[in-house]
């Protein structure tokens, strides 16, 4: 319309071609304002999907990043894979040839035998490196809880489920999973577990959306898996989804050249992070170290390592294990038997501690004797236990 004339707004004094073209022009007008609505429309709805998938990304990021503060916690001593024995060379050559692979894995031993290690190695020289492995403590899971552990859960789904929760194979995605202690998973959620292998689906708890992933599943367990399949307690087909590549992780005791190298090494790590100065570890002291079978294998002789640094005062270093090798059984021992046999070393050791001994551990954590960082977990020493010999001792916090 021409913006220097007046607008005509009495129809009766227009001819008909100018009603004509004003109609028109009124018409253009509807269909561009109509056209730029749509188009505003079309973009408020990309940008609430756009939001709705920047929030999911946020909650996986929060979720992440509780995961790996949880298991810094939890996990202190992580590190690298320590040793150049054959046994373990073997080891690191099958991790090696499978690693780039997208199979599953399923990796045995003994506790302790650094199993964890072996499945982020896999991961770290996988084509997945750039993503994150998901670790899935499956022995430390109350039955109750497996499902949404594994598969997260909507809110109000239960009770106690006061928001969404992700689960462990949404964490992964695209990812590495490590079934830890796979052998603990409860009967009934094997069948779900199996189902994910086999077609990469899930559901939430409390949700019938179906949920697709990409994962890759490194499974450890110190059970004898197909034993479990007999007695009827682990599932032969998931035994058999799992059981793609097999690895054995090899016991300390088939490791006996590589005891003063992983000495060495929790050794400057357990002076670092407690700022203790560098104590040096003797030859006579790597004898005595070679000399024992290590029921609890790599995990024991760290333990061992840290009770000594924390209660040395001066000279060298005293290790409280037998002075001659122990007979060791052929059959594997279950996490019980290793921890009862642990646990009755831990309390013969717990007598041996002198009261200075024990003043020295206790000043290093402030006099915290139970939980994380306590002196009990410090010293590997059941924590009832040294209250008992404290409270014996009669040692008392100083105000």
């Amino acid at each position: 319309m021409d913006k220097n004339k007046e607008p005509i707004t009495d129809p009766a004094e227009m001819s008909e071609v100018q009603a004509i073209k004003y109609a028109e022009e009124f018409s253009s007008l509807y269909w561009a304002e109509k056209k730029k609505r749509q188009e505003l429309e079309s973009a408020h709805a990309e940008l609430k999907n756009l939001y709705e998938e920047l929030d999911k990304l946020r909650q996986k990021l929060k979720a992440e990043n509780e995961f790996f503060i949880e298991e810094y916690k939890n996990d202190q001593f992580s590190g690298n894979i320590v040793g150049q024995s054959p046994a373990l060379k073997n080891v690191l050559e099958q991790i090696d040839s499978i690693a780039k692979r997208n199979v599953t894995v399923l990796i045995q031993g003994e506790t302790g035998t650094g199993k964890e290690l072996l499945a982020k190695e896999i991961h770290q020289r996988s084509l997945r490196s750039h993503r994150s492995i998901i670790k899935v403590n499956c022995g430390a899971i109350p039955n109750s809880l497996f499902e949404s552990e594994f598969f997260g859960h909507k809110k109000g789904s239960f009770t106690g489920a006061i928001k969404d929760r992700i689960g462990r194979f949404q964490l992964a995605d695209e990812g590495t999973l490590f079934l830890d202690e796979v052998g603990e998973i409860p009967l009934d959620l094997q069948v779900k577990l199996l189902r994910v292998l086999q077609e990469g689906q899930f559901e939430q708890v409390g949700d019938d959306i179906t949920k697709e992933i990409d994962v890759r599943i490194v499974a450890a367990t110190n059970r004898d898996l197909l034993e479990e399949v007999k007695k009827g307690t682990f599932r032969e087909d998931l035994y058999y989804r799992l059981n793609v590549i097999p690895i054995q992780a090899p016991p300390l005791r088939e490791r006996t050249g590589d005891i003063k190298l992983l000495a060495d090494y929790f050794l400057n790590q357990i002076c670092d992070q407690f700022n203790i100065r560098p104590i040096k570890i003797t030859d006579q002291n790597i004898q005595q170290l070679e000399n024992y079978d290590w029921p609890g294998n790599i995990r024991e002789l760290q333990s061992v390592i840290q009770r000594a640094v924390l209660i040395h005062t001066e000279g060298p270093l005293q290790f409280n294990i037998p002075l001659r090798k122990t007979l060791i059984p052929s059959k594997n021992k279950t996490d019980n038997e290793l921890s009862t046999t642990e646990n009755l070393s831990r309390k013969e050791n717990v007598k041996d501690l002198d009261k200075a001994a024990l003043i020295t551990a206790l000043e290093k954590t402030n006099w915290k004797i139970f939980g994380p960082r306590g002196a009990g977990e410090l010293l590997g020493i059941p924590a009832a236990n040294l209250a008992y010999r404290i409270k014996k001792l009669g040692l008392k916090k100083p105000k």
